[in-house]
């Protein structure tokens, strides 16, 4: 129990650290203001039709729909704008500012909110660029379902006993 304590600890930590860098690098970056997302006047776009459009085809890797309505989710409930007049084009800066956010500060909570994605979205943040809401919700689902295939991989090593050599 008390390595288990140790463990979320060290987990919460490290978080914490990252969203401060993050923030710190973000903030170098970006001195200028940010213009808030307008969505009024666009039609609403059901998620079906919103991942079918925008998520599915031979040219994106498979995704799970489910975690890509979830982070949609979260990121409208975060910038208070209606998940279905967000655009995968739409700057997460901008959908960020909406909510009176830094877009660094909506990153870093997708990565509490999504843990299994932390990697990769701090790999995109740290990339500096504008980052659009399709790379961010295809970075959470790509990201876990990475973390949780490397999960289940580790957990299959384990389960099989070492062969020996004759």
């Amino acid at each position: 129990m008390l390595l288990f304590l140790k463990i979320v600890a060290g987990v919460i930590l490290a978080i914490m650290v990252l969203v401060v860098v993050i923030s710190v690098v973000a903030g170098r970056r970006a001195d200028r203001k940010v213009k808030s997302l307008n969505v009024e006047g666009r039609e609403p776009v059901p998620f079906d039709q919103f991942f079918h459009q925008y998520f599915e085809g031979p040219e994106n890797p498979p995704m799970d729909k489910e975690i890509v309505r979830r982070a949609l989710q979260y990121v409208a409930e975060l910038s208070t704008l209606p998940a279905d007049r967000l655009r995968p084009e739409d700057d997460l800066g901008q959908i960020a500012a909406a909510g009176g956010l830094k877009r660094a500060m909506l990153v870093a909570s997708l990565m509490t909110h999504f843990q299994e994605a932390e990697v990769v979205l701090t790999r995109m943040m740290m990339a500096g660029e504008t980052i659009n809401l399709w790379q961010t919700l295809a970075t959470v689902a790509l990201g876990t379902a990475q973390t949780r295939a490397q999960a289940a991989s580790s957990a299959q090593a384990q389960q099989d006993p070492p062969q020996e050599k004759v």
